[in-house]
């Protein structure tokens, strides 16, 4: 009876082992299928599909990669935006890869609804490749129209590394709104190679009526009172007309900022944000930002 009982168990165990691999092969064939007909609010409440989406080890296969490609990125899918999401929040070297991959054929309208979701606090300077996946993509990206929401996007969240990337583009052709972003970004860190090209725009010859307008206030939100000479002088080339504006309130609004970063001089409030930031934390606490 006993060897009896251990033939039908070593039975059992062959037949579970045998059918494993085809049980695997029939549930990635209806994750492929699914991925690419299922509606996107499905997804969201399968457990098997976001599985799968979520799951890189399941990634393993072609066809199985190609059907995620295809759910992304593929012209005329009209889920394609939010496999964006999905991947950028569950799976970010995928997301790095595909995206940079096939940066030429995302369209205006995916980049702005993708940078609407980014909006959504779902995304940080900690999720560094989704950050710099984008930022390679706007170099590569044609629609010059929709580099803005992107770039805004990145200005607000980008932490040093995405200000560096910043750096590099302002000499390329993106325009004056793009490069504002650009600039802001920078005026949050303090670093030589930064706070030469904010006090270029500062000056009588570099200055520009939408970049350099914002950059006081960007001094004053994070503590560059290390800059305050410049200020005063730009200050000084506002006043006697060497710097020429169409911003009205831009004189009284830079003297506000100039009285309150002399405050923050004397409160030996923190300059600037960490270059680790935000590993170290919220920024400045002075600033409310």
């Amino acid at each position: 009876m006993k060897k009896t009982m251990l033939f039908i168990i070593v039975c059992i165990c062959n037949f579970n082992i045998s059918c494993e691999p085809a049980t695997k092969k029939t549930m990635k064939n209806e994750w492929i299928d699914s991925i690419k007909m299922i509606d996107y609010k499905q997804i969201r409440q399968s457990p098997r599909i976001l599985t799968f989406v979520t799951n890189g080890a399941k990634i393993d296969t072609n066809a199985t990669l190609k059907a995620l490609i295809n759910f992304t990125v593929n012209p005329g899918n009209i889920y394609k935006t939010d496999g964006f999401e999905i991947l950028a929040m569950y799976d970010p070297q995928l997301f790095n890869d595909i995206i940079i991959k096939n940066a030429q054929i995302i369209t205006t309208e995916d980049w702005e609804m993708f940078a609407s979701s980014l909006r959504l606090d779902k995304f940080t300077e900690k999720d560094t490749l989704v950050l710099e996946a984008i930022a390679a993509t706007i170099v590569k990206s044609k629609p010059e129209n929709v580099h803005y929401s992107i770039v805004e996007f990145l200005s607000e969240r980008g932490g040093f590394k995405i200000a560096k990337t910043f750096s590099s583009l302002l000499k390329k052709n993106f325009s004056n709104e793009c490069k504002y972003s650009f600039v802001n970004t920078m005026v949050k860190f303090k670093d030589e190679q930064f706070d030469s090209i904010v006090k270029m725009y500062l000056s009588p010859k570099g200055y520009n009526d939408t970049i350099s307008t914002a950059i006081p206030f960007m001094m004053d939100a994070y503590e560059r009172y290390d800059l305050l000479p410049e200020l005063k002088v730009f200050h000084s080339n506002l006043k006697n007309g060497k710097i020429k504006t169409t911003e009205k309130t831009l004189l009284g609004e830079v003297e506000k900022n100039i009285s309150n970063l002399e405050q923050k001089k004397i409160e030996n409030a923190p300059i600037g944000l960490p270059l680790d930031w935000p590993k170290s934390g919220p920024p400045c606490k002075w600033s409310g930002m």
